[in-house]
């Protein structure tokens, strides 16, 4: 498009000027030809009565420098080509680094999302390509540590002393910074995110976006936005910093997410998952990185993340526990006690409310054990759609004394297990989509 800035009627010769600046309809007559003559143009009586537009010659200037202009731009219609990624997956140290707990000391899952970022800002494989996106405080979320790192990307460079250039992780900007700090600003974040987002296709660059938001403020916020960038099949990690509605009291209800995940589940390619620890969060990363960069699937991924600090346990040995994590559901502690039998399901933070709750129950009598199921939604679905969500083959899972084919549905793996509770740190609402799944669970 060219916008041309000029004064109405300025160049029109005498006899074509009107008398009058009343807004009308007009037309061409024989006395007012001399327009065309008066710029340049030579249309025909007949084209001048018709009011023809005037195209230029093929070899004029104006029109080699539009046909330049358009082949510049990849040609007369839109065209998505993609080209297969070439991206190498990161080192597998980087997650496997995350297996062994973090003992007695307690961390958070935004913790550990902060050190695993920063291992994969530094990877040689895909560190050049990772792009953490923060719509203003990135201090709150403990990212101060990836300024030295990353850097913080001004096209200008850092113009100015920061208040904490003295301190070990000062505000630093730069010209090839990798983080974008949007400020309070979440529309240009997920600008940012989308741009990032539809690299691989724009540019053939795979860039990887984290866009890392208060939980309360993405989906509610630019919940169309995200529709938009799942619209252009952008790629890339949605995270939600202080989860849920019991991590961050003090500041009232407006950081209290407690619907985000029922928003993200309308938006048919966005995987939800709200891990508890932080190997769960390694598996998570890593798969989502395969999945979308690797196999070039066009999904977004969102995922949980909570201010509650805790100690988080060691990978459990189970041969099959990744394919759990990333399928939304697994056996995290079998079946054991006497007397009735009670199963539990939990995810994100609450989890660990969920195995204390277990363990309770165990010494009142009761024949109890915790599922972790944070993506049940999605299981049910694939189960409904005719095909095997807990897997396929023929591999069983054991569940407490049951033994129950992979094959089968998640709502007869859990039906047939007796009554039982699910829990999470978000409304009613997003529990009961686990319940259509499961008959015989109970949200609370």
């Amino acid at each position: 498009m060219i916008l041309v800035k000029t004064s109405k009627a300025t160049a029109w010769v005498p006899p074509c000027r009107a008398g009058t600046r009343p807004i009308r309809k007009r037309s061409l007559s024989r006395r007012e030809d001399c327009l065309c003559s008066g710029v340049g143009h030579s249309l025909d009586e007949e084209a001048i009565a018709r009011a023809e537009f005037y195209r230029p010659a093929e070899d004029s200037e104006e029109m080699l420098y539009l046909h330049a202009r358009r082949e510049a731009l990849g040609g007369y219609l839109p065209k998505r080509e993609v080209v297969a990624s070439s991206l190498n997956p990161p080192h597998a140290e980087i997650f496997a680094s995350f297996d062994s707990g973090s003992g007695s000391r307690s961390l958070s899952t935004t913790t550990a999302m902060v050190r695993l970022l920063t291992k994969l800002l530094k990877d040689p494989e895909v560190g050049q390509y990772v792009v953490p996106i923060v719509p203003d405080e990135a201090r709150t979320f403990g990212m101060d540590a990836l300024f030295k790192v990353a850097g913080i990307y001004s096209p200008d460079g850092q113009r100015y002393t920061p208040v904490d250039a003295e301190s070990l992780n000062s505000y630093r900007e730069a010209t090839d910074g990798q983080i974008l700090q949007e400020g309070i600003c979440e529309a240009g974040a997920i600008a940012s995110f989308i741009a990032a987002g539809t690299a691989y296709a724009t540019f053939g660059v795979p860039t990887i976006p984290f866009y890392i938001f208060y939980s309360m403020f993405g989906f509610q916020r630019v919940g169309d936005m995200i529709w938009a960038s799942a619209d252009m099949m952008a790629k890339g990690f949605l995270l939600g910093g202080t989860a849920g509605r019991t991590t961050l009291n003090g500041e009232g209800l407006q950081h209290q997410d407690g619907h985000s995940p029922i928003l993200a589940s309308t938006v048919p390619s966005i995987r939800t998952y709200d891990p508890a620890f932080a190997w769960e969060l390694a598996v998570l990363v890593r798969y989502g990185i395969q999945r979308m960069f690797i196999e070039d699937h066009d999904e977004l991924f969102y995922l949980m993340m909570y201010n509650e600090a805790r100690p988080m346990p060691p990978r459990p040995e189970h041969a099959d526990i990744e394919e759990g994590v990333v399928r939304g559901g697994y056996l995290l502690e079998p079946a054991s006690g006497n007397g009735q039998r009670v199963n539990l399901l939990g995810s994100g933070t609450i989890l660990f409310e969920v195995l204390e709750a277990a363990s309770r129950l165990r010494e009142e009598g009761f024949f109890s054990g915790g599922i972790q199921h944070h993506q049940l939604r999605r299981v049910g679905e694939r189960c409904g759609a005719g095909r095997a969500g807990i897997g396929r083959g023929g591999a069983h899972l054991r569940l407490g004394e049951h033994t129950l084919q992979r094959a089968r549905c998640a709502d007869r793996r859990c039906n047939r297990l007796r009554p039982g509770v699910t829990e999470n740190d978000f409304q009613l609402a997003s529990r009961s989509l686990r319940r259509t799944w499961h008959r015989r669970f109970r949200a609370q």
